[in-house]
């Protein structure tokens, strides 16, 4: 039955008792539906704190896995930093001996010029004796080409020598620089990579905090 919401005041006894027991019977029928209803939500709140259980877990290990994969990102970082200062340490090796080698070069030259001169000298006395004994300008001129000869030949295989090696130190250096450069193109990749899975750690802990205020304050 089918009440307008303006309540008619009933005029006779019968008209009473009717419309009681029909009120009796709505209101029976309407504590049944809401047992049901409450029965219902009941249960999707069951499953609700299931699903939230379950999410629970999930967010659980997803950051053991990250925390995991950063641990595993931060001992590479480690290995990648002290290859990358060992390459460091051995440029500035092979640097040194590059400038150890430029003095020794710069040595040899100085004490080429002051053999040289010696020997120079020498040559001039002995000219002078050779003149003065035979005087035979043919073996002096002779023996003054050879001796040219032997000294400018004797300070080309030095100096080749000399540049030769630093040469080699130079390729060897240029080597290891750019193995240091690529190394420090990862390092700043992995830090990068590191720093992303910080962020996702955070919001996930920040999510997780957010739902437990939300259970403890429901």
């Amino acid at each position: 039955m089918v009440y307008d919401e303006i309540y008619v005041q009933p005029t006779s006894e019968y008209a009473k008792q009717y419309l009681t027991q029909e009120q009796a019977l709505f209101g029976k029928a309407d504590l049944e539906k809401s047992e049901w209803y409450l029965k219902q939500i009941e249960c999707q709140l069951t499953q609700l704190e299931q699903k939230l259980k379950q999410q629970d877990f999930n967010y659980y290990q997803q950051i053991f896995s990250l925390e995991s994969q950063i641990n595993s990102l931060n001992i590479q970082l480690l290995e990648k930093s002290n290859q990358i200062q060992d390459n460091l340490e051995l440029i500035k090796k092979f640097k040194q001996e590059i400038i150890n080698l430029e003095d020794e070069k710069s040595n040899i030259i100085l004490n080429n010029q002051q053999e040289t001169l010696k020997k120079k000298t020498e040559f001039q006395n002995k000219m002078k004796d050779l003149i003065i004994q035979n005087n035979n300008q043919q073996k002096i001129i002779t023996e003054q080409l050879q001796y040219k000869k032997l000294e400018e030949l004797n300070n080309k295989i030095q100096v080749k020598t000399l540049q030769n090696q630093i040469v080699k130190l130079n390729e060897q250096n240029l080597i290891k620089s750019n193995k240091a450069g690529e190394d420090y193109i990862l390092l700043v990749k992995l830090q990068n990579q590191i720093r992303d899975y910080k962020t996702i750690f955070l919001l996930l802990t920040l999510i997780i905090t957010a739902y437990s205020l939300y259970r403890i304050i429901k």
